[in-house]
């Protein structure tokens, strides 16, 4: 029988000894031995965690760079989990997760742990993405002292959501967007009040099946000219980036600085013709990682910058999504579960998912609740 379905949908290590389920197997397979759940949560979750880990770690050798995102949160046994993700191209694999115990969550901690999990890679990593709290920015800064080469910078997300609640709070005397923010306030109603009401909320659902309803999105940036300043202090940066954690010399600054030119000589061609190169990436069909990691070796300088600055994730939401699979593999009716079988039972589901490229299953049982994505909020 596959192993993998049990640490893939979660299902609970008791149900392998149901009898319904012994005799099916014994109808379909006379003779068939199956594993007890003490087999399931020892030797054969090693195993499948060891064959997983081994795919894992030659997917993030053959990367040219990778990005650590990490977060904290509080499991269901209120214990402070820190965990890592390892981001590489199109995925998000879970490396692991270290548990705080009595250790002050303050900047040292932090950028000594992230340290141990950059040392441990054999790939170039980036950098890290990491919470927005005051420790962990003075964490950065012991990082980018050690590593100055590398980038640590906080979630995007996090920052756009802490400043769009403080310019709108509702505590302010007085608010330049007061008709936003009411605006807001009665969405949240329309969205409590569907909630609140199933047949309608039913009916809105299939609303949105047959007249294809989509969310709304956010504008993007499309402003291609960049601020004479600001082209300035990109093009110091780039000049000055220290390769190999040293100081660049004055003749490595002049040769950057040529490969510089010669780039925006060749992408400002490129724009003019409206090349098949510039319109695939115009319309997105080619990222600006994929781009440096073909066509860069005319520019090997900013190649190996730009392989950073573009493997760089920039939000913690992988990170956020790991945490939900810990929370339905740790769940309120399976909190006896030891820490390192958690671990690697997170670890199997997230990655093999990721491996395979297929969408996460759980199986629902009498001891899960299934939610679904609410429509109304989808909309609004």
């Amino acid at each position: 029988m596959s192993l993998y379905f049990f640490y893939k949908t979660g299902t609970s290590f008791i149900r392998v000894e149901d009898k319904d389920l012994i005799k099916a197997f014994n109808i379909c397979r006379p003779g068939v031995v199956i594993p007890s759940r003490k087999q399931l949560a020892g030797p054969l979750l090693d195993e499948c965690y060891l064959g997983v880990k081994q795919q894992v770690d030659e997917h993030l050798q053959s990367s040219d760079s990778i990005c650590i995102v990490t977060d904290g949160w509080t499991n269901v046994i209120s214990q402070p989990i820190v965990n890592y993700m390892a981001i590489a191209t199109k995925h998000s694999f879970f490396i692991e997760s270290v548990s705080t115990g009595d250790q002050r969550y303050n900047a040292e901690w932090i950028a000594n742990d992230i340290s141990c999990v950059i040392d441990g890679f054999t790939c170039d990593v980036a950098g890290a993405i990491t919470d927005n709290t005051s420790a962990n920015k003075s964490a950065w800064k012991i990082l980018e002292a050690m590593y100055p080469d590398k980038f640590f910078h906080g979630c995007v997300s996090h920052t756009l959501h802490l400043l769009l609640k403080d310019i709108m709070g509702s505590n302010k005397q007085w608010c330049p967007f007061d008709t936003l923010v009411e605006f807001i306030n009665k969405c949240k109603e329309i969205i409590t009040f569907f909630k609140n009401h199933h047949a309608l909320n039913h009916q809105l659902r299939k609303n949105q099946k047959e007249q294809n309803l989509k969310s709304l999105a956010m504008p993007r940036y499309t402003d291609e000219k960049l601020e004479p300043k600001l082209r300035e202090e990109l093009e110091e940066f780039i000049v000055n980036f220290p390769f190999d954690k040293e100081i660049p010399s004055q003749e490595n600054k002049i040769a950057t600085y040529r490969q510089l030119m010669e780039f925006f000589i060749s992408a400002n061609g490129h724009k003019a013709r409206n090349s098949f190169h510039y319109k695939m990436l115009v319309q997105e069909q080619k990222s600006p990682l994929e781009y440096w990691l073909i066509y860069g070796t005319n520019w090997p300088l900013l190649q190996k910058i730009d392989k950073k600055v573009f493997s760089m994730a920039v939000s913690s939401t992988s990170s956020e999504r790991n945490f939900s699979t810990f929370g339905f593999v740790h769940s309120k009716l399976r909190n006896q579960l030891a820490p390192e079988t958690v671990k690697k039972l997170v670890f199997v589901k997230t990655n093999i998912h990721e491996l395979d490229g297929s969408t996460a299953t759980s199986f629902i049982g009498e001891d899960e609740e299934q939610t679904e994505d609410d429509p109304v909020e989808e909309i609004i």
